[in-house]
């Protein structure tokens, strides 16, 4: 009952905040402003409505429903300088077992964004989830030469070469994290697990 309540309680003060949005241009009220939006304003006012809309579905239907991974991609789609949106909705479709579609979403983000650290990491690690461990290997890889103090791209490409017994791949990934890599402690823990 409390969980019908309260959104029952947030649609009445979202209206209320419409409402009173809406009342405070009246016609002719601007002085002569031009109050019209530029296409980059207008597809920022979509993506945003868009992403409110996939943060609604996902308490109403379920984090992982189709209707919030479709209004997150087309955020992302709208406003494509935010890689966070494409990681939203990678992260649905992968949990709605579809990695091409999450991978796609973010491989054009990365397009947009080549120098984001964080976007070819969530790339990597979706790929990594997905079960294709050479285009994560790829992707690490990447990561790194965009940032070689990055012990957790280090790590998991070292743990992905592991998984695929490619032994001597790993160490010698390890030796040059214990060399690059901000923190040496994460490293040698790492090494200290793996024997």
């Amino acid at each position: 009952k409390e969980g019908v309540f309260m959104r029952a309680c947030r649609v009445c003060l979202l209206l209320l905040l419409l409402a009173a949005g809406c009342g405070t241009l009246r016609r002719g009220s601007t002085g002569g402003a031009d109050l019209t939006l530029t296409k980059e304003e207008t597809d920022l006012a979509q993506a945003l409505a868009r992403y409110a809309q996939g943060l609604i579905l996902e308490q109403e239907i379920g984090r992982s429903s189709a209707e919030a991974l479709d209004e997150f991609t087309k955020a992302a789609e709208l406003d494509p300088d935010r890689y966070e949106l494409s990681a939203r909705a990678a992260w649905i479709a992968l949990q709605r077992n579809l990695p091409d579609r999450a991978i796609a979403v973010l491989e054009k983000s990365c397009k947009i964004h080549p120098d984001s650290v964080n976007a070819w990491l969530v790339l990597a690690a979706i790929c990594q989830d997905a079960g294709r461990p050479d285009e994560a290997a790829k992707h690490y890889s990447r990561v790194i030469k965009l940032d070689k103090t990055c012990t957790f791209a280090w790590l998991s490409l070292a743990r992905l070469h592991f998984e695929q017994k490619q032994d001597t791949r790993a160490i010698r990934v390890l030796r040059k994290a214990a060399r690059d890599a901000d923190s040496l402690p994460a490293v040698l823990a790492f090494c200290k697990t793996k024997g």
